[in-house]
């Protein structure tokens, strides 16, 4: 009579075993991500930049043309680590890049005043300090990412 009404459960049990091994096999197999953000830094790989989303202070930009990306890019190109420590007012926001293989990274962004640069933090958990680039502006600013920046202020 017993081994009738626990029949039921070995086929539940199996199933949900297989379910949860599969799930660590690819866990453990799946590919690792192509870039990470830190990995990025200084590397040509930073063209593949799709777009980037600010947020805070009440407000929501989203910077996806391609002028303002290249620029974006050849800023991260030319980082400098630990190259700038702010002194002056201004404001703090999270960005979140995106990449065109479609990762994405959230970075905290300090976009001081006067502007002439950003500082760029990344890893943005309580887990680990982050790391805090300058990326400094040439005189080639695309307008649109000019008057974006200065909205941000």
């Amino acid at each position: 009579m017993r081994s009738k009404r626990w029949r039921w459960i070995w086929p539940l049990a199996s199933s949900a075993a297989t379910a949860l091994i599969l799930g660590i096999y690819l866990a453990c197999v799946s590919a690792p991500p192509k870039h990470t953000f830190t990995s990025m830094i200084g590397k040509e790989s930073v063209t593949e930049l799709r777009s980037m989303v600010v947020v805070g202070q009440e407000k929501h930009v989203v910077i996806e043309d391609d002028e303002s990306m290249h620029y974006i890019a050849s800023l991260l190109r030319n980082a400098t680590l630990n190259g700038h420590t702010p002194e002056r007012v201004g404001r703090t926001y999270i960005a979140t890049l995106r990449l065109k293989n479609g990762q994405e990274f959230s970075i905290g962004l300090y976009i001081p005043s006067p502007l002439d640069g950003v500082i760029v933090s990344y890893p943005l958990n309580a887990a680990a300090e982050p790391l805090y680039y300058w990326l400094q502006f040439n005189e080639m600013i695309p307008r649109k990412l000019t008057s974006t920046f200065q909205g941000l202020q």
